[in-house]
């Protein structure tokens, strides 16, 4: 079962090549399914800190500009090593933008924090191509 999480105006550039309206303020919902696959000292709610900091981060570092949208991301981790995240932007009028699903995979040792940061660097990459 997915735990469920609110943060308030994630400053990332997360939807900012796509259409849509720029708010701020808006609730995002971040989710983990899995969360009991994470590294022993990380719980979903810093799962999802960490995930949406390093997305951030990597937009930055690509030079995109931060603002915020009002989105959903659905963080899947499996047993067998494989990440996911589905991203899902919530636009006026109340239609949904769904964005191709990111994943990595760690399967030759135990996941640590940074497979979150390599997920959301993936995140990134769709979002900016």
């Amino acid at each position: 079962m997915a735990q469920i999480f609110r943060t308030t105006a994630l400053s990332s550039a997360l939807f900012l090549a796509h259409t849509g309206c720029v708010t701020s303020d808006i609730e995002n919902t971040c989710t983990v399914e899995g969360a009991g696959l994470l590294p022993g000292n990380i719980d979903s709610q810093q799962a999802c800190d960490i995930f949406e900091q390093k997305l951030a981060d990597a937009l930055a570092d690509s030079g995109h500009a931060e603002s915020t949208r009002d989105y959903s991301v659905a963080i899947s981790i499996e047993k067998r090593g494989t990440l996911k995240a589905q991203l899902v932007e919530r636009l006026p009028g109340g239609e949904t933008k769904n964005y191709p699903v990111a994943a990595i995979d760690v399967m030759d040792r135990p996941m640590q924090q940074d497979d979150l940061g390599r997920l959301a660097r993936a995140v990134a990459g769709i979002l900016v191509s």
